[in-house]
């Protein structure tokens, strides 16, 4: 008998999902880069007051891969950071 182990591994719905997180933490005015390759991605996130006042450390860096389990809470924390740095640049406009 076979056992087939199934992984846990982010999906492509899930990377499309954090490329927007991106881009609206962008045109937010913070800082963000994204960089992928078929291993996995990397995502660094700064708020646009730590670049501009030149403070350091500056954001947050996030390394994924795409296959293993312990990246997925990774991942959730990088979309709850990005979710942040668009949330607190909405409050600042209200």
């Amino acid at each position: 008998m076979r056992t087939i182990i199934k992984r846990k591994q982010i999906e492509a719905e899930e990377v499309l999902a954090l490329i927007e997180k991106v881009i609206e933490a962008q045109h937010k005015g913070n800082a963000v880069a994204f960089s992928f390759s078929n291993y996995g991605m990397s995502v660094f996130a700064a708020r646009k007051e730590e670049i501009q006042n030149k403070k350091r450390p500056w954001g947050k860096t996030f390394h994924l891969s795409l296959r293993f389990d312990k990246d997925r809470k990774k991942y959730d924390r990088c979309m709850e950071y990005l979710e942040e740095l668009i949330k607190e640049e909405e409050e600042i406009n209200v």
